[in-house]
């Protein structure tokens, strides 16, 4: 019997086990939706540090399920925090928009060091496209998990929206 990863058995019951891969990044390039359009012919900006134009704030101190309720609490509380996040979940293939989020669709990651990508910016949820700084500690972050395969993450030293690619 011929198993998955090339290799022949007897029993397919001992095919080896193939681990899937899940990637970070998105492949970089255009898009009709603004968020996941990245312009490969500019240069991203290098950043040095993340915080100072913070989009939901340092969020460092939380687990992945106290990130969600930060970001509930502020889709509740803020009309351009609401609408932003319903264009981002609408965006990820979620129809109803942020009202589909769920805890269990945010984890933990730490993104390669030259990670590049849309950066959010700001409280007004503008982006630049941008290089992650070197440092560990800024390129900790909370993963979304999306119905369309768009992999979104918020930075956790600035609560910054990221759309990392290559």
């Amino acid at each position: 019997m011929n198993c998955p990863d090339g290799s022949v058995v007897v029993e397919g019951s001992t095919c080896p086990v193939v681990q899937q891969v899940v990637s970070n990044l998105n492949v970089c390039g255009s898009s009709n939706v603004g968020i996941f359009n990245v312009n490969t012919s500019a240069t991203p900006k290098q950043m040095s540090r993340l915080g100072t134009l913070p989009e939901f704030g340092d969020s460092h101190g939380l687990t992945a399920d106290q990130f969600f309720q930060k970001l509930q609490a502020r889709y509740n509380s803020s009309a351009t925090d609401k609408a932003y996040l319903n264009y981002l979940f609408k965006s990820m293939g979620y129809s109803n928009g942020f009202a589909d989020a769920q805890s269990y669709m945010f984890s933990e990651d730490v993104l390669p060091v030259g990670t590049a990508g849309l950066l959010g910016l700001g409280k007004q949820h503008h982006y630049n496209y941008s290089i992650l700084p070197s440092n560990d500690r800024d390129r900790q972050a909370f993963r979304i998990q999306s119905a369309n395969g768009q992999v979104v993450h918020f930075m956790k030293t600035c609560g910054n929206y990221f759309y990392g690619c290559e």
